[in-house]
């Protein structure tokens, strides 16, 4: 995830669920303090960026605040606002004071518990690590076709989340991306992706089948584990790669009763994943 997403030919909706007490300094009336009241937020930072916490005015995302969490924290090293409760149906925009939406920041949704759908414009090529972390009630999001990596953390905890349509350019699913999506019932992972982190899938409970591209090269430990009360029910991994991706430890783990997974391969390819470390282990036959 680049670093300097903040520039001026760019609109980050930056929103973090760091917590602090109400003690920054900030008071009601300063140039830095937000409300809901206020209706849109906006602030420049010390580098001339802006970034902007869209309103309700013009059909777009409403901003409120629950009470869980402090409405304001400064950051004194680029006196930024973050505000972190989106609640309903958000629909971000393509354009803010004529600027394009490009990237979404880091843990800009992370515990929005109320958020139930999410419309992005295809204006934006980045997530941050975390963006959608623990949104709970979100069932529908659209993942814009420009994005090409899905990175760590990124939809973790979205549990009403039951199905997923990822773009054909994304080449990489980060650490955790899809960590205890327990209401995942199927994903189609596209043609072209390379790497998929470790537990990206863990503690997927719904899904009982996956199949795995050929153009996977790299797959992270319990990328599709489980563990304690919580078991793995995928019996089918369809992998169509013919030379066996790299596998960081264990493909799996914590299988449910009577769920004994079949590693179906590309004919012709059955002994290279019997000899493959990590494969060499599992119940593989050729397709």
């Amino acid at each position: 995830m680049k670093k300097n997403l903040l520039k001026l030919s760019t609109i980050v909706l930056l929103i973090t669920s760091f917590v602090s007490c109400d003690n920054d300094g900030l008071k009601q009336g300063d140039s830095n303090y937000w409300t809901t009241s206020r209706g849109q937020f906006t602030l420049t930072t010390k580098d001339g960026a802006t970034i902007y916490f869209l309103d309700n005015k013009n059909g777009t995302a409403t901003v409120t605040f629950d009470g869980r969490y402090p409405l304001h924290q400064m950051d004194p090293t680029s006196a930024t606002v973050y505000v972190n409760t989106y609640t309903g149906n958000v629909i971000i925009p393509e354009t803010a004071d004529g600027k394009e939406v490009t990237a979404i920041g880091n843990e800009a949704f992370l515990g929005c518990h109320d958020l139930v759908t999410l419309s992005l414009p295809e204006t934006i090529t980045e997530f941050g690590e975390g963006t959608f972390w623990f949104c709970t009630s979100l069932t529908q999001i659209n993942i814009p076709s420009k994005i090409t990596e899905i990175p760590d953390a990124c939809f973790g905890r979205c549990s009403k989340l039951t199905n997923l349509t990822i773009p054909s350019g994304v080449t990489k699913l980060g650490r955790a991306a899809f960590y205890s999506c327990s209401g995942l019932t199927s994903i189609t992972l596209p043609d072209g992706l390379e790497e998929i982190g470790s537990i990206a899938f863990f503690f997927c409970k719904g899904l009982n089948k996956i199949t795995i591209p050929a153009s996977v090269k790299k797959i992270g430990n319990l990328a599709f584990g489980a563990e304690g009360t919580i078991y793995c029910n995928i019996s089918d991994y369809y992998v169509l790669a013919t030379t066996p991706p790299l596998l960081e430890g264990n493909l799996y783990s914590n299988l449910a009763e009577g769920v004994n997974p079949i590693i179906h391969v590309p004919t012709g390819t059955l002994a290279a994943y019997q000899a493959a470390d990590g494969w060499k282990e599992l119940n593989i036959t050729e397709n």
